[in-house]
């Protein structure tokens, strides 16, 4: 579930042009590994068990263009400014 709806403007950090909505999950940790799980077919779901979560993250926000960040149950990517 994703949203670009303008209530989210007032929840946006001043250094993100924009903030996408990515659903309501008990922490960001159990974001990241159900948009893993999606790559993964059933008789390999025991790798799920085996993810470095922290590395998933780092993958998903490399380049600096995006931050993952979860407030009170719901979870945000924010589409950082550029620098320089």
């Amino acid at each position: 579930m994703t949203s670009n709806d303008d209530d989210f403007d007032a929840e946006r950090p001043d250094d993100a042009v924009e903030t996408e909505y990515l659903g309501s999950y008990d922490s960001l940790d159990e974001f990241l590994r159900i948009a893993v799980d999606t790559l993964v077919r059933p008789e390999g779901e025991w790798l799920l068990d085996c993810l470095d979560l922290v590395r998933v993250r780092s993958a998903l926000e490399s380049g600096g263009h995006y931050r993952l960040r979860e407030r009170d149950g719901l979870v945000f990517r924010d589409t950082l400014r550029r620098r320089g």
